[in-house]
């Protein structure tokens, strides 16, 4: 039976049961580090693919959300599926920075829900405090009102004067935004290009319309090679 190997893409005539091509590695990858040998006794594949996975190799992905490329290694696919137990058609829709922007972002909002039921309105320390949170869930508009409140009812003159400098600094500064979810819509095109195939050009329009206002430079930049994919697939 001939393999192709998922990580170079060589040939090679094997025996054995049979297992789809791209779960498997040759022994030179293996041995070279360019694949990591997976056990598929600890991988949940649900019956269904992808899986077993045999190796698992680097692969390079777009992230969802900046539009840069980052690198699903094979050692931290090996980590997912077999440490963490995920299904093995599960994978990373952003890279490393944003994920971990996303994981800090919903912490924050998680501590948010925990502090409101037992906020004290005359505590400044906890108005502050509650501020700080929602600066780091991304609201800008909340970070301001809790620090305003804290420095309303702030009697001391020194911690009332910190209020007031932070109030500038915060009014100066913008939010870090960057896992926003905007190549969504990239992504979202993408598929209507795969389900539609070609039979819904006026949904293709629409959907880039409606995309362009709101993705940055590097947003368009992607969008002009999906629409670049889309005419030479199915014509103007």
């Amino acid at each position: 039976m001939k393999r192709r190997c998922g990580a170079c893409g060589h040939e090679k005539t094997t025996k054995g049961p049979h297992h789809h091509d791209e779960t498997w590695a040759c022994g030179k990858c293996l041995a070279t580090g360019m694949a990591v040998a997976g056990d598929p006794s600890r991988q949940n594949y649900g019956g269904f693919g992808p899986g077993p996975y045999l190796a698992y190799w680097d692969e390079l992905r777009t992230c969802e959300h900046c539009g840069e490329e980052f690198v699903f290694s094979g050692t931290e696919k090996k980590f997912w599926y077999e440490d963490r137990g995920f299904i093995t058609h599960s994978e990373p829709t952003g890279c490393p920075a944003c994920r971990r922007a996303l994981r800090r972002r919903h912490l924050a909002q998680r501590r948010i829900g925990d502090r409101l039921p037992a906020l004290d309105p005359g505590n400044w320390r906890q108005l502050a405090e509650l501020s700080e949170l929602c600066w780091q869930a991304g609201s800008k508009r909340k970070a301001l009102e809790y620090l305003r409140r804290a420095k309303n009812v702030c009697s001391e003159p020194a911690a009332r004067q910190r209020l007031l400098e932070q109030i500038e600094v915060v009014e100066s500064r913008e939010v870090d935004l960057k896992p926003d979810g905007q190549f969504r819509t990239i992504l979202g095109i993408r598929q209507s290009i795969e389900w539609h195939k070609g039979y819904r050009p006026d949904w293709f329009k629409w959907a880039v319309g409606r995309a362009r206002p709101f993705l940055s430079k590097r947003g368009l930049e992607v969008l002009e090679r999906v629409i670049e994919e889309y005419h030479a697939s199915f014509g103007p």
